[in-house]
């Protein structure tokens, strides 16, 4: 170096203002990570709060409907008791129903019905055959019939 430029401090390089730089670059790189790790902290935070409440929703919801299930039970099982009363007390209507006594009252006072004397009652004999065989009658008939048919054209 030349005696004038020997003592030139601008065209020296600065280590100051490089360290400077540098230090500054590392200090907005830090600054970022800063940013970025709270940025991740509070979306984290939010993510759980937002699922804690879904889940808490989600029960919820899940109580009240078994909630509700159990009460229609509850309906139901008191409705099939009542019907099971009223089932007792219909079957004890029928045995009332069965007895001989209460069917005579009921046929002469309500149905105004009268004992038949012993000049009034009819006697049937059911050993013999009393009815009348239906396929000999239905065939018979149509025979009858088929019978006119070919005398009309004969």
């Amino acid at each position: 170096m030349n005696g004038n430029t020997a003592l030139n401090y601008g065209s020296l390089p600065n280590h100051k203002d490089e360290k400077h730089k540098e230090l500054e670059e590392f200090k907005r790189k830090q600054l970022r990570k800063k940013l970025q790790q709270e940025r991740l902290t509070k979306t984290k935070v939010v993510a759980s709060f937002i699922l804690t409440f879904t889940l808490g929703l989600s029960s919820v919801y899940r109580y009240s409907t078994i909630n509700k299930l159990q009460k229609n039970i509850g309906d139901i099982k008191t409705e099939i008791s009542r019907i099971d009363a009223e089932n007792e007390d219909l079957k004890i209507n029928l045995l009332q129903y069965k007895k001989v006594a209460f069917i005579e009252d009921y046929a002469i006072n309500e149905l105004e019905m009268v004992i038949p004397s012993s000049a009034n009652r009819t006697f049937v004999n059911l050993e013999k055959n009393n009815f009348i065989d239906e396929q000999k009658d239905e065939n018979s008939g149509g025979d009858k019939v088929l019978e006119r048919i070919k005398s009309i054209f004969n």
